[in-house]
């Protein structure tokens, strides 16, 4: 029993230590690397673009309130028959 549990801590250790020294660093030149990064920076022009869009729209707005129902009401008796 004494055996068994040596090998599985001696391995644990060996896997922690070991293990890392071969894993393969991120290529600047991989496919998947490259498509992150366009993503990203898609995201970024659209959210750069949809900042300027708010702001241009709150420049330009009207800055009292607008009834666009106004002409279609009656001005008079509100109880008359429609």
């Amino acid at each position: 029993m004494k055996r068994v549990i040596v090998a599985t801590v001696g391995l644990a250790f060996l896997t922690a230590l070991v293990g890392p020294a071969f894993a393969q660093p991120a290529d600047e030149n991989d496919p998947m690397v490259l498509d992150q990064k366009e993503k990203k920076k898609e995201l970024e022009e659209i959210d750069k673009r949809y900042k300027a869009t708010l702001q241009k729209t709150r420049k330009d707005g009207p800055s009292e309130r607008i009834d666009p129902w106004a002409n279609m009401r009656s001005g008079g008796n509100a109880n008359a028959k429609r």
